[in-house]
């Protein structure tokens, strides 16, 4: 009986002991450095944390992976290469938003830690503490990264491309200890005469005195914190003097004001060279510059705003909002060829009314059908005059670089695969955003084999897909961080002047990448689309402020914005606005090709809104908003020629080359978050509306189809990724593993039976 009290008495106390060690251990924990500024910065620094927070999503791929925002920081371009210096690049740029993010929170928190301020380089060593989130990232981006290559690179070249971020990072390091092993002084250094000299003004000194009592009333307890010879602890040490304190808090002050500066510098330089290649670093590493920058903004502002800071922050996103509205400050974006410098045209009820007069209408038609005779004589002089063609109609998705990969890779088939005979018989394309600069792009490389006697194989060879599927994100990412805070770089065009936005950034890249569109202009494609030797390419981008179309052709079509007249007391309303008519007075058949295409492809924030010269003003976006396809032109495009169509042809195909599979599975979804819900309905509002506008073409093909009474086939082509989950990016940006898929789903065996579908109905008369 004894000895089971005894044995009880022990198993007590053996257990309080050990209770003791875990309160003990827990309680070194919370009162360990690193811990502490964790847990300050999740008290009162969340804004910072949600940087973090968005840079982890993005990297594991759980943010924005649609748009391909991931793939800007897993495989970085450079000079439209991935390899070691653009990895290289991308390290510096995080490290100097891991620098910024340092002192940022040092100039927060640096106060309630005095003791620092009696070691040497208190600086560095709270940013050693406070390496948690930094360190983690780097292990997260890294085994991200591993995972992300791993099936498509070998290990040693993984592990080399690596190294380049990391090098990159410690780059950024070595000149962080350098300039502040320098620069940075304690206390005891600071002792003296001179101080007392420097706080010499009576003014000055109270200022100071009231900031430092404030920061000892908020003195944290540290226990222990990690410095560069392993975890110490705090010297006991009396109330440090506060002009001394004030001193180290202040030189803090003045080291994360010359850095900030030096940033803006850098972002600065960059801009006013932003057209020199060289100097167009990758778009992920742009935004971690604009990252850096917003979160040492950010902290300052908090610092001298103190509890008011974080209502300071909307207030001043608000008036730089503002300020962006005004076209004194950044200018408007406008259209390149256009005359701004004349009175605006009326945008009103009346003058859309005049635009489409009978007479127009009637001149218009006629000019289209003298060109659709030369289609025919031209066909007939080649295949006989006995054989009547099959006219086709292309309708292209939008989809970024994409749906342009994937239309000039299905056009560039078909035209392999029947000798040229693809784009003799098409007649004319429609649709939006990629899809139409993919088109365009093989368009205008036809028309140039035909102007200067090149070969047609030439344009089957694989360097012209190659060529479209260039990067055009880094260049207009990098414009829109730096002009951020220069926005006043101008050009001359024409004779008119223009602002350098990311809409000039885009075309040049366009141009710089395909060869294609140099000096092009609207009126330049004109003659060749009458003598029928490139297809006619009307582009509709959309009109922010009533939803209109705006039909940008080449050739006069009035006839397209006409509006179906019932009778005397019920008409359509105009649902289109045609460009060329519309800017007469504004030198509109001058409008570059690359912003007819900049303006069909315009996507909310990668691009700008284009504002038009009229009163009162418009913008445009993309043509996606009202029909993704062009299905709407194509049918009212038949409906106007159906006459002409009936007698001339032996039949109408329409192709549509879509950037998406037709059908899609939904995805296998774990349960998801209450941000992740939100998120969700976001995405299937979309999704809904994309799916919506597929249903109501599908119901006017069918109506086409029965009131054509003439044969009428539609068939698609449809960019099926093999893993139906993980399909390339909706982005101006691929990756080689995108591009590859894009490039294999010719090889569908869907695709495969539809173009030997299209190859009989063109080679086969009888059909």
């Amino acid at each position: 009986m004894l000895r089971v009290q005894k044995q009880s008495t022990t198993f007590r106390q053996i257990f309080g002991r050990i209770q003791t060690y875990i309160e003990y251990a827990l309680e070194g924990i919370y009162y360990f450095l690193p811990f502490q500024l964790l847990f300050q910065q999740f008290l009162s620094q969340k804004i910072l944390l949600l940087f973090w927070l968005f840079l982890f999503m993005l990297i594991t791929q759980n943010a924005l992976t649609e748009l391909g925002a991931p793939y800007l920081f897993l495989e970085p371009e450079y000079l439209n290469a991935f390899n070691f210096t653009s990895l290289f690049l991308l390290g510096i740029s995080f490290g100097i938003f891991c620098f910024a993010y340092q002192m940022t929170c040092y100039i927060q928190y640096g106060h309630k830690f005095p003791f620092l301020a009696l070691s040497k380089y208190p600086f560095l060593k709270f940013s050693l503490n406070n390496s948690l989130i930094p360190i983690l990232f780097w292990i997260t981006y890294c085994f991200c990264f591993f995972h992300f290559h791993e099936q498509t690179l070998p290990l040693s070249r993984i592990l080399f491309y690596l190294s380049g971020a990391l090098l990159g990072g410690i780059f950024t390091s070595i000149l962080t200890l350098f300039y502040f092993s320098k620069k940075e002084s304690n206390i005891l250094q600071l002792l003296g005469n001179r101080l007392l000299a420097e706080l010499g003004n009576s003014k000055a000194f109270i200022r100071e005195a009231k900031k430092t009592f404030q920061f000892y009333g908020s003195e944290i307890r540290i226990d222990s914190y990690l410095d560069f010879d392993g975890i110490q602890k705090p010297k006991i040490h009396a109330k440090v003097q506060f002009r001394n304190l004030v001193k180290i808090i202040n030189q803090s002050h003045t080291n994360g004001l010359i850095a900030e500066l030096g940033l803006f510098l850098l972002l600065l330089i960059l801009g006013i060279f932003q057209e020199s290649t060289i100097f167009r670093i990758p778009a992920g590493a742009s935004f971690m510059l604009l990252f850096s920058f917003m979160i040492m903004l950010i902290g300052a502002i908090i610092y001298w705003f103190q509890r008011i800071g974080p209502l300071i922050i909307p207030l001043l996103l608000i008036v730089f909002y503002i300020l962006n509205q005004n076209t004194w400050l950044i200018g408007p974006h406008h259209a390149f060829g256009l005359d701004y410098t004349r009175k605006p045209v009326p945008y009103t009820p009346k003058t859309l009314q005049r635009l489409i007069d009978t007479i127009s209408v009637r001149q218009d038609s006629l000019q289209t059908i003298a060109l659709l005779e030369n289609w025919k004589k031209r066909w007939q002089k080649k295949y006989g005059n006995n054989q009547k063609p099959l006219l086709i109609l292309l309708n292209v998705s939008g989809g970024g670089t994409r749906a342009a990969v994937w239309s000039v890779a299905c056009i560039q088939q078909l035209e392999k695969e029947l000798k040229g005979k693809f784009l003799e018989q098409t007649v004319l394309i429609t649709g939006a955003s990629g899809g139409m600069i993919g088109a365009a792009y093989y368009r205008d490389l036809l028309l140039r084999a035909q102007q200067q006697n090149i070969p047609i194989s030439e344009l089957y060879k694989a360097e012209v897909i190659d060529k479209i599927a260039k990067d055009l994100l880094n260049p207009v990412v990098f414009n829109f961080t730096t002009n951020l805070l220069l926005p006043f770089q101008q050009f001359y065009e024409g004779g008119f002047r223009y602002n350098k936005d990311r809409g000039y950034i885009f075309e040049n890249q366009l141009i710089e990448n395909t060869g294609a569109f140099i000096n092009m202009r609207l009126k330049d494609y004109r003659q060749a689309e009458k003598d029928a030797l490139i297809p006619m390419q009307i582009f509709t981008p959309t009109i922010a402020n009533d939803g209109r179309k705006l039909i940008i052709s080449s050739q006069p079509v009035s006839y397209l914005c006409r509006p179906f007249q019932f009778n005397a007391y019920y008409a359509n309303e105009i649902a289109a606005v045609e460009h060329a008519k519309l800017f007469q007075e504004h030198s509109g058949e001058n409008l570059k090709i690359t912003t007819a295409l900049r303006m069909n492809a315009t996507f909310p924030l990668v691009l700008p809104f284009v504002e038009l010269p009229t009163q009162p003003k418009i913008e445009v976006l993309d043509a996606g908003v009202n029909d993704n396809f062009g299905v709407h032109t194509s049918i009212k495009f038949l409906e106007v020629f159906d006459t002409w169509i009936k007698q001339n042809t032996r039949g109408t195909l329409i192709v549509q080359i879509r950037d998406s599979p037709r059908e899609k599975n939904a995805p296998p979804t774990p349960p998801a978050t209450l941000a992740e819900q939100i998120l969700g309905i976001l995405g299937s509002t979309y999704q809904s509306f994309a799916a919506n506008k597929d249903l109501l073409n599908d119901e006017i093909l069918e109506y086409a189809k029965k009131w054509h009474a003439h044969p009428l086939e539609v068939v698609d082509l449809q960019y099926i990724p093999a893993n139906q989950f993980q399909g390339a990016s909706l982005s101006f940006r691929l990756t080689a593993r995108e591009k590859k898929d894009i490039l294999n789903a010719l090889h569908n065996p869907i695709n495969v039976g539809a173009r030997n579908y299209i190859k009989q109905l063109i080679e086969n008369p009888s059909l």
